[in-house]
């Protein structure tokens, strides 16, 4: 695979194992940085797939420590995992299978008095110095410009010569 130099120094990626191996293999030199957004849809799909969306609704207990795991991302990178055990310790008992699995995915799983490392870094999904930066949290303005662009196309996938075309009603 071939690797570009890239002047922008940061990329957004939904939260995603092979995204992330594909931007480092392919722009090396280039942080990587997870979106709000994606991670948020991560912790609904985890609430679904628990069976969990009744309970999330109606407890607002529950409701409150599920959203208290995003809020993760506003706290200093070093104080997480402390906050985590906290959050973990005092959850609601119907929330374990969601904080256990964001401790093996987004924290890392204590064992031994010292943790793994997730399958996402802190650095990669915490949101703190993006907020200090006055910098965006998601991708958004991205998304909205491939949607913008689709739409003026006419077509999700377009061929290259459909491409060339449209491009050209530009000049």
């Amino acid at each position: 695979m071939r690797a570009y130099n890239c002047a922008q120094s940061r990329h957004f990626v939904g939260l995603r194992e092979s995204y992330l191996q594909a931007s480092a293999a392919v722009f090396p030199h280039v942080t990587v940085t997870g979106c709000l957004f994606h991670l948020g849809q991560s912790l609904w799909r985890r609430i679904q797939n628990e069976g969990l969306v009744s309970n999330y609704r109606d407890d607002e207990n529950v409701r409150m420590f599920a959203k208290m795991l995003l809020a993760l991302s506003f706290v200093p990178p070093d104080d997480v995992a402390e906050c985590f055990d906290e959050l973990n310790d005092n959850r609601p008992d119907e929330l374990a299978p969601v904080y256990d699995y964001w401790e093996d995915n987004y924290i890392g799983r204590l064992r031994r008095h010292r943790r793994s490392a997730p399958t996402f870094p802190i650095a990669l999904w915490n949101m703190r110095s993006r907020v200090t930066d006055g910098l965006p949290r998601t991708n958004n303005s991205v998304e909205g410009w491939h949607h913008a662009f689709q739409s003026s196309v006419a077509c999700h996938h377009p061929n290259i010569y459909k491409l060339i075309e449209h491009i050209q009603t530009w000049t």
